[in-house]
């Protein structure tokens, strides 16, 4: 929804609203554990998952910063209970991007998170800078929506370890057609 259009037959959840202006009796309601109240209608909350969408009742295509203040509203919209979710991998993290599969037993694996906005086939290689397939982490693999992860060693498909350098994670995933690819730097380190 990264245009601020929503796709035709989406269901859209309303879960709070803020209503602007510095009017000490204006009335606050989105869920008090996303933000802070705004204090002022120039104060735009700032929400994970969450949409702001200006009212106009007037329809000139502007917010209605003129109506009256208990009229001025933003509608924050939860973009997690959507009908339509594209497919997308979200929020990575990096454990270890700088790895030594020494054996000792301290950072010898990298590991990267990853959030799945839908189901999808997965497939998640190694390469080196060249692009060379080193080793293949999952091949075809059926992933729910959600919090994902992927560990590497530093081996190949032969289980030697690797030499020092910059190696790339590649993850595929599709679903409905649809192919989204995330490339992901890590060192290998002595």
């Amino acid at each position: 929804l990264g245009t601020g259009r929503v796709p035709a037959g989406t269901q859209l959840k309303i879960t709070g609203c803020v209503s602007g202006g510095s009017d000490s009796t204006a009335v606050d309601s989105i869920p008090d554990s996303s933000v802070s109240h705004p204090t002022e209608w120039d104060e735009i909350a700032t929400l994970d998952n969450y949409a702001i969408i200006p009212l106009d009742t007037d329809t000139d295509q502007l917010p209605d910063m003129n109506a009256d203040i208990r009229a001025r509203c933003l509608i924050a919209i939860d973009t997690t209970s959507l009908k339509y979710q594209p497919l997308q991998i979200m929020d990575i993290s990096i454990k270890n991007k700088a790895f030594s599969p020494n054996g000792d037993s301290i950072n010898d694996e990298t590991c990267v998170t990853y959030y799945l906005t839908k189901d999808a086939v997965a497939d998640v290689d190694i390469c080196d800078l060249d692009g060379s397939l080193i080793k293949t982490i999952r091949k075809g693999s059926e992933l729910t929506a959600g919090y994902q992860s992927v560990i590497w060693d530093g081996n190949d498909q032969k289980g030697i370890i690797q030499p020092p350098g910059l190696y790339v994670i590649m993850i595929r995933v599709q679903a409905s057609g649809v192919s989204v690819v995330k490339k992901i730097g890590v060192y290998l380190i002595n």
